[in-house]
């Protein structure tokens, strides 16, 4: 892994602390030692990218989806995994890769961000076959896809969602990419519609599509036998 000082890297130090703060909540690690090497892998991960690609470099976002396949993949929080490979953070680099070439999704990292215009229009046409009712409730509020969902594609759906159903979202989206990103944000709307087609206020909707579906959902979205249905794709 790159250990060069790069231009980006003030911003990159600036997003270590808030970014592994908030999953040391999920993942509940308490070592301090532990904390201290998981923040190394991912600034040098982060770093490691940004001069492999150096037209995209360093953007916010990027530090989710890096933070979220170390703490699945490595091997220590996995009380399953006996033997402790050390190669993990290797991997996670170009498993990062893989998503940032593979599937595309440098493009929402890209000056302008024209990946997530494309994708949010892909998402509006399925919400608009799958769930008529809630597209038409969001324009009548005069919002629209662009304004309430595209943190949700950014980061992979992995920020602030609970541990289980963040590996399971990690393997859909390797294997069907953005489509089943879009399957999972329409069951769980499908689930919420009820609460979505009875709010009234505009200030009060947005907030609940950017955050509340997905804390609505997380009580259910822990248990296994429960996630299925959100994940089925």
């Amino acid at each position: 892994m790159s250990n060069k000082e790069c231009e980006l890297d003030n911003i990159i130090k600036k997003d270590l602390n808030r970014t592994y703060n908030e999953y040391t909540q999920i993942f509940d690690t308490n070592n301090k030692e532990n904390i201290i090497d998981e923040q190394n892998r991912l600034q040098r991960i982060l770093r490691a990218y940004s001069h492999f690609d150096k037209e995209v470099g360093y953007t916010g976002g990027m530090n989710f989806i890096v933070i979220s396949l170390l703490l699945n993949l490595n091997p220590q929080n996995d009380r399953e995994v006996e033997i402790i490979d050390n190669s993990f953070e290797e991997n996670v680099f170009w498993i990062f890769v893989h998503i940032m070439l593979q599937k595309n999704w440098r493009l929402l990292f890209l000056d302008g961000t024209p990946g997530i215009f494309q994708i949010l229009d892909k998402f509006d046409i399925k919400l608009q076959q799958e769930l008529p009712q809630i597209r038409q409730k969001i324009i009548d509020c005069g919002l629209s896809v662009y304004i309430c969902f595209p943190q949700y594609f950014f980061t992979i759906l992995l920020y602030n969602s609970p541990k289980n159903f963040q590996k399971r979202v990690i393997d859909l989206f390797l294997f069907k990419g953005e489509e089943a990103l879009m399957q999972i944000i329409i069951n769980m709307l499908n689930f919420c519609q009820d609460i979505i087609l009875k709010i009234e206020d505009t200030e009060d909707i947005m907030q609940f599509l950017r955050k509340g579906i997905m804390i609505k959902c997380q009580n259910i979205l822990k248990f296994e036998q429960d996630e299925e249905q959100y994940l089925v794709c």
